[in-house]
């Protein structure tokens, strides 16, 4: 999500830990990266090209044995979205999709991976009460991602709740993943 670092992630260490290597990365101008502290409004395209790179430098876009997951909250599923609208190599392995509270912005998803995202796997994970998106908006992002499960934290008033209730939020990963590992 957009104005965090890597570090937002560390109470769910334990959670990504059990479902294979992972990496945490800092976007630029976000957390520990190089980039400029100035750089808060990047556009997706930067965020995805560096997802990009790292895949690439870890060889991680060359083994497609390799199963990924992919975990973005808010902002983070644009910049995701952008990704795999412009790497169709990864798109065409259909990634384990964690999307958190993703943003409206959605709605401007390419229409060659709009099809494509209907057969992904994966979890959308909103909090009851969002303080930014009304439950009507919900379903209208439901429909961009009808074959991935949805839950909603009930009691939940946060836009973070993997933060919020990471025990919750780790259960409800863990379980919609071990459905189809």
């Amino acid at each position: 999500g957009e104005t965090q670092s890597a570090e937002h992630w560390f109470k769910n260490l334990g959670l990504f830990d059990k479902m294979g290597s992972f990496y945490l990365m800092d976007l630029p101008g976000f957390g520990n990266s190089t980039a400029s502290d100035t750089a808060l409004h990047i556009p997706a395209y930067t965020g995805a090209q560096t997802i990009s790179i790292l895949m690439d430098e870890e060889g991680i876009s060359d083994d497609p044995n390799q199963k990924i997951v992919i975990v973005a909250r808010s902002w983070g599923a644009q910049v995701v979205m952008t990704f795999l609208s412009k790497n169709k190599k990864i798109a065409d392995r259909k990634p384990y999709l964690i999307l958190i509270s993703p943003t409206p912005s959605l709605r401007k998803i390419h229409e060659s991976l709009r099809a494509k995202l209907k057969s992904f796997e994966g979890i959308l994970v909103f909090s009851a009460e969002d303080p930014y998106f009304p439950r009507s908006y919900i379903e209208v992002i439901r429909n961009y991602f009808p074959s991935l499960n949805l839950e909603i934290l009930a009691g939940s008033s946060a836009h973070q709740p993997e933060t919020e209730f990471p025990g919750i939020f780790a259960k409800l990963v863990l379980d919609s993943w071990k459905r189809i590992a």
